[in-house]
């Protein structure tokens, strides 16, 4: 799963953003590049773990089993 940063930079617009998203899917996302040689945006970080979190706790948490839907 991929979680990017999105695509609205500060005093960037909104189409370079996009740009840019398309840019690292194509040339860097899974290729050699891909490695720990770049930057990583630590405040984003923090949000993907608590948005992961909250969700898996919600799941855990909840009095309603998960469902497995078949086929999808």
């Amino acid at each position: 799963m991929l979680i990017a940063e999105g695509v609205d930079y500060e005093n960037v617009p909104k189409e370079e953003g996009i740009r840019r998203l398309i840019e690292f899917s194509k040339n860097v996302y899974h290729t050699p590049a891909d490695d720990l040689s770049q930057d990583i945006n630590f405040e984003a970080v923090v949000q993907h773990i608590q948005i992961q979190f909250s969700t898996i706790y919600k799941v855990a948490d909840s009095v309603i089993e998960p469902e497995w839907k078949q086929g999808v």
